[in-house]
């Protein structure tokens, strides 16, 4: 997965430029701080209480909470449209969070149920789609628009993967949420998200702030540098 994120970020600042590069990493800094944000913990939760019950309601209580989630980024994405002069592709934006959460939240349970070698697969497909998706961008004319739409359709493409494989692996499941479950999910994944979510904010901080002090062209050097570090 690192060195498959390493090969987009070096096929995007080829063919988008250092601009191109810096606004494209902007975009998903943004994506990845918005899940850690509307995670709450519930992956996490998610493994504890399958590898302790193997409640299929936890399915059920995934898909239910994601789709919450959902309509309040989508409220929230369309004030700030009407508040800020700055420009994102919302659409993508909200597509993006969605499937990030749904593939998150879903991965717990499958990390919970000890399908180690399903959670491979799950990778390795993720890998192989964005980067198959990102080519597409070398024989036709790039703008970071279309890099950006590409990599959501493998979000989402890869989420509805994970959600239909999940289905499969577990069998017959109720679809209907269990609250009081829920509640205790809620419960136990706050006590994770907190430090979860310093940790992103420490990690992503510094690319936001250097877009604030040095613009977008030295966020797409620094990104790309970043993903070599990654890998190593």
């Amino acid at each position: 997965l690192s060195i498959s994120m390493l090969s987009i970020g070096i096929i995007t600042a080829r063919f988008l430029g250092p601009e191109g590069r810096g606004a494209y990493s902007l975009f998903f800094v943004i994506v990845g701080f918005a899940i850690s944000f509307f995670n709450l913990g519930i992956s996490q939760s998610n493994t504890f209480y399958f590898a302790k019950t193997k409640n299929t309601e936890l399915f059920s209580n995934s898909l239910f909470i994601c789709l919450a989630i959902l309509v309040v980024v989508t409220v929230s994405t369309v004030g700030y449209s009407k508040l800020s002069d700055i420009q994102l592709p919302l659409t993508m934006l909200i597509i993006c969070i969605a499937a990030g959460l749904m593939q998150t939240f879903l991965s717990g349970i499958i990390l919970g149920g000890r399908y180690f070698s399903e959670y491979s697969i799950i990778q390795l497909t993720y890998s192989f789609l964005l980067v198959a998706l990102t080519v597409v961008m070398i024989p036709i004319e790039s703008t970071r628009e279309w890099a950006i739409e590409l990599r959501a359709a493998g979000a989402l493409v890869t989420s509805l993967f994970v959600l239909v494989y999940l289905r499969f692996l577990l069998g017959p499941i109720k679809l209907l949420p269990n609250f009081s479950l829920l509640s205790k999910q809620m419960r136990f994944g706050l006590y994770n998200w907190v430090q979860n979510l310093i940790g992103q904010v420490n990690y992503r901080i510094y690319i936001l702030a250097l877009a604030y002090a040095s613009g977008t062209a030295d966020v797409g050097v620094f990104s790309v540098a970043l993903l070599i570090v990654e890998v190593v």
